[in-house]
């Protein structure tokens, strides 16, 4: 599971730029290493800390994470063998460790996604609320599990606690998901915005020139057959832009957020916006192309 973490975030680093993200790794390959992962905490104070911030502490610890379970394989198989109380002890200690670093590697991450949303753009303060309460729900779920290992007198109490931790860690590869996908939605749906007002007011624009009867500023009728086609064609890449976004949205309610074939859905709006951003960067040529030939005399 923390392997799929990893996954995670290694997608959610190269997705800081723009939109064009790429599809998720397979669920099947982030859990070959599901066992291994986690490390320690946030030392910045988080009023100052920014993404880049959390996601370099995160790196950090999760190396942390993997040196612990390095060790405690170490020890397992070395108690494994041996069966001494010298080995119990040492396997118990190492188990711990690992047990500790894991959990604090998963607040870690979860902490990252929630400084990645707080930069978000384009997400309503409802769904940012959503996301956050549910991120603060399972940090502080992890932080209440690390303190309660401190209680535990014995190997197989680790081992039911992890198994524990396991079961819950479910729960996080969707809201992961989700939090990015909204994160995606987010940057187009302000991009649509964007392209919208500067549509209306090129049209606006086109309407005041069609009814200005100053002969400097006319237009032959020819000319604005060909304008009206364009901009007839650049509404219908809105429109088409529009739907694709409402097909991202319908797959993030009713698939990501529940927890239903999460990762092809992931992959699905990702898909669905880079084809609602492509025909918004064809609706934005359209209307340079407008500005240039309104520009142009007859």
């Amino acid at each position: 599971m923390l392997k799929r973490i990893f996954v995670l975030l290694t997608v959610l680093s190269v997705f800081v730029s723009f939109i064009n993200i790429s599809p998720a790794y397979s669920e099947e390959a982030a859990e070959e290493e599901s066992s291994q992962n986690t490390s320690s905490e946030v030392l910045l104070d988080e009023d100052e800390t920014t993404f880049e911030d959390a996601y370099a502490d995160y790196i950090g610890l999760f190396e942390e994470y993997n040196k612990a379970h390095e060790e405690y394989v170490l020890k397992r198989a070395q108690y494994l063998k041996f069966l001494t109380l010298k080995s119990r002890q040492e396997a118990f200690d190492a188990t711990f460790v690992m047990l500790e670093k894991r959990d604090e590697v998963v607040i870690s991450y979860l902490k990252v996604l929630r400084f990645k949303l707080k930069e978000g753009r384009g997400i309503t303060d409802e769904k940012k609320n959503d996301l956050n309460f549910r991120l603060e729900e399972e940090i502080e779920w992890y932080e209440n599990h690390k303190a309660n290992l401190s209680t535990t007198g014995s190997l197989e109490d680790l081992v039911s606690d992890s198994r524990l931790a396991s079961n819950r860690q479910r729960s996080i590869s969707p809201l992961a998901y989700e939090t990015m996908a909204l994160l995606a939605q987010g940057k187009v749906l302000q991009f649509g915005e964007r392209t919208d007002e500067i549509y209306k007011t090129t049209k606006d624009k086109l309407e005041m020139i069609r009814n200005d009867e100053r002969e400097e500023y006319s237009v032959s009728s020819t000319k604005f057959q060909v304008l009206d086609r364009w901009i007839f064609e650049a509404d219908g890449k809105i429109v088409r832009s529009d739907g694709k976004q409402e097909d991202a949205e319908a797959i993030i309610s009713n698939n990501i957020k529940k927890g239903i074939n999460v990762i092809s859905g992931y992959n699905t709006v990702i898909s669905k916006l880079n084809e609602s951003q492509l025909y918004l960067k064809e609706t934005v040529l359209f209307i340079e192309e407008i500005i240039k030939q309104i520009k142009i005399k007859d």
